[in-house]
């Protein structure tokens, strides 16, 4: 992304008090260890995805995050 790294934009949605309550599922070719140091557990991402990935996998992911998101949030 041009000007901006995923980390930026993720800090961006969750300081919008119109997006902060959107599951965020971070995809990336860095090593969970990297993803650590830039500070994504302490930002509470969703999940992780690495690549290269199952769809499948990723998809199964997403729905997760959506039914937790919902339980959450009083949804279900």
């Amino acid at each position: 992304m041009p000007g901006k790294d995923g980390f930026q934009i993720y800090r961006e949605l969750k300081a919008c008090e119109n997006t902060k309550n959107i599951p965020i599922v971070v995809y990336t070719a860095q090593s969970p260890d990297i993803v650590a140091e830039k500070g994504f557990d302490a930002l509470l991402a969703v999940d992780f995805v690495l690549k290269p990935f199952d769809s499948e996998a990723l998809i199964s992911l997403i729905e997760q995050s959506l039914k937790q998101t919902k339980r959450e949030n009083g949804f279900l």
